[in-house]
């Protein structure tokens, strides 16, 4: 049907804008997922990921979607964490004919660009797609979910990597040179003492002051 034609469209637009074949690629370097069945629980996971709320006010939900209820996991979470929650067994056999392409894992598959051989969208492309759609979301108003709301504003503002910046920012504070680094007025030089009336300053060493700050905007993580 039509309208079901539709909500796979979306679907499979989706594993585009959720960069989920570079996420998969990560994370089957990171955790030495090579195998088909690996690369089938990453494409359930990801869907998992998208099919919890995309569908709904006049997007059908295409016969067999894959969703977390099915799975016993609840919604909201993402794909990495789908995948730490189920293994394959009874409860996916079902779902062994599931296969979203490269878009979904990562793994080019000989019949990704068709027959024809067509050509593949760039990095700076994919990019500019997902600009347009999270400014369709965040620039007019609507009903989209809370889900894809939070997608496009991390779009706009990714989230940074707060040990990296923190730790960036110790290091910088505590490798200061020992002599000194800055002048200061507070304790004035000795040589001082041959100028008469004339007070030159000292280098100081300023220690790091530590403060902590708990940030609750969602900006970084």
């Amino acid at each position: 049907p039509v309208e079901e034609l539709a909500g796979v469209w979306v679907h499979e637009v989706s594993h585009l804008l959720r960069d989920h074949h570079g996420r998969s690629d990560r994370v089957a370097r990171q955790r030495g997922l090579t195998g088909p069945g690996d690369r089938l629980r990453m494409n359930i996971a990801a869907d998992c990921e998208i099919n919890d709320d995309v569908y709904g006010d006049g997007l059908a939900r295409p016969k067999g979607a894959v969703h977390p209820s099915t799975l016993h996991l609840q919604s909201g979470e993402l794909m990495e964490d789908y995948l730490y929650q189920f293994r394959l067994g009874p409860r996916t056999q079902n779902l062994a004919w599931l296969d979203c392409g490269s878009g979904a894992d990562g793994l080019e598959r000989e019949w990704d660009l068709g027959p024809d051989g067509a050509h593949g969208l760039s990095a700076h492309e994919q990019d500019a797609v997902r600009f347009r759609v999270a400014q369709g979301i965040t620039g007019r108003p609507g009903n989209a979910s809370k889900g894809w709301k939070r997608w496009a504003e991390e779009a706009f503002h990714p989230p940074q990597p707060w040990r990296e910046l923190l730790g960036a920012a110790v290091r910088s504070a505590a490798s200061g040179p020992g002599a000194g680094e800055d002048y200061s007025y507070g304790r004035p030089s000795r040589r001082s003492t041959g100028l008469r009336g004339v007070v030159l300053p000292s280098l100081r060493r300023r220690p790091p002051r530590v403060s902590v700050v708990i940030d609750t905007s969602g900006s970084v993580s």
